[in-house]
């Protein structure tokens, strides 16, 4: 059966600090090949390496680098040791100027992604089957976690502890229902990431350090920075927004004790005058 390919084009000035997110890749389609999603199977898609070689290469170094390679790359690899025939064709009907590229091709070698390669890295096989339009839906579907609106609390957690986790939302459901939020007009919702779809979980992950990557304000970098820190608690993580301003982050446990005391701390909640500046007393 013809197959879709990922047609991973590089020089081998950089081709070897690829391999791991290559084989990575390779692994996660080879997992579960038969899975459909989005219409295609996993199996129909390929990763083809083709490492482009200059004339002014060294012939012998680039046989040896090609040899080192093969002992670790999992996908198929194209050995040519010198300039590609077709090298002028790659340059001129797939934009390849030097810079690693990865064009994804139909098994009738229509082009359906110009270049994934920052979808790829970017996503990995979340972004299957790596057309633009896949990583358009990734981003849409975290737009709303850093485009809340209104004045509405919201709480997102996560981790592994489910009671914890369970005792956190049993508190919040009550706190909601509260005379007190009610009197000062609080709306408060909670989502536990990962409830309905663990896959959420990774993608929620990359999204948070893509934005602090990105070229944003320092108050927003720390708090991404922050978050990453809370991720690698095994309890778990809590972030309170209110509206698109991210208020608290926290640690599951003291969270979740400070929320299940809420008979103890509400009249601050009228005295502060918001919930969330009760809260952080």
């Amino acid at each position: 059966m013809q197959k879709h390919v990922l047609l991973y084009l590089s020089g081998f000035n950089s081709i070897d600090s690829e391999i791991l997110s290559l084989n990575y890749i390779h692994d996660r389609l080879e997992e579960n090949p038969k899975e459909v999603i989005k219409g295609f199977k996993k199996k129909d898609f390929k990763i083809l390496c083709i490492p482009i070689v200059d004339n002014k290469d060294d012939s012998a170094k680039i046989k040896l680098i090609c040899e080192t390679l093969k002992k670790y790359i999992k996908c198929y690899a194209v050995e040519h040791f010198s300039e590609l025939p077709g090298l002028r064709l790659i340059k001129e009907e797939l934009n390849y100027s030097g810079k690693p590229i990865m064009p994804v091709l139909t098994p009738t070698g229509d082009m359906m992604n110009e270049d994934a390669m920052d979808l790829i890295f970017r996503w990995e096989i979340e972004a299957f089957p790596f057309r633009k339009i896949d990583g358009e839906d990734l981003s849409l579907k975290w737009k709303w976690f850093w485009d809340l609106e209104g004045s509405k609390y919201i709480f997102i957690y996560g981790g592994e502890n489910r009671k914890w986790i369970q005792n956190l939302a049993l508190a919040l459901d009550k706190i909601k229902g509260h005379e007190t939020i009610q009197k000062v007009d609080g709306v408060i919702e909670h989502y536990q990431l990962g409830k309905n779809d663990p896959d959420a979980i990774s993608c929620f992950w990359k999204e948070i350090e893509i934005e602090k990557a990105s070229n944003l304000g320092s108050e927003i970098q720390e708090k991404m920075e922050s978050l990453l820190c809370l991720k690698g608690d095994p309890h778990g993580w809590v972030v309170l927004s209110k509206g698109s301003n991210v208020k608290i982050l926290d640690h599951m446990e003291p969270m979740c004790e400070t929320v299940m005391d809420f008979e103890i701390w509400k009249d601050n909640v009228l005295r502060k005058e918001g919930f969330d500046m009760a809260l952080r007393l």
